[in-house]
């Protein structure tokens, strides 16, 4: 589900985002896939085989 919404130019119009539910045995195919997007991973916890990730968009626009 979450490798889907990658694929979707709508979904990568925020500026952050949360992944998570990710299983160990998928992280790195999901990591792979977000390199392919403007985003980039920030920062990714994990709690026994459980991942989330934290991205953040490349062409991030500031707001005033």
């Amino acid at each position: 589900m979450l490798l889907d919404l990658l694929s979707i130019p709508a979904f990568l119009r925020k500026d952050w985002y949360i992944f998570s539910g990710i299983l160990g045995a998928q992280l790195e195919v999901f990591r792979k896939r977000l390199q392919e997007t403007p985003l980039q991973e920030v920062e990714t916890l994990h709690e026994n085989m459980w991942f989330a990730v934290l991205a953040r968009s490349h062409g991030l626009h500031h707001r005033a």
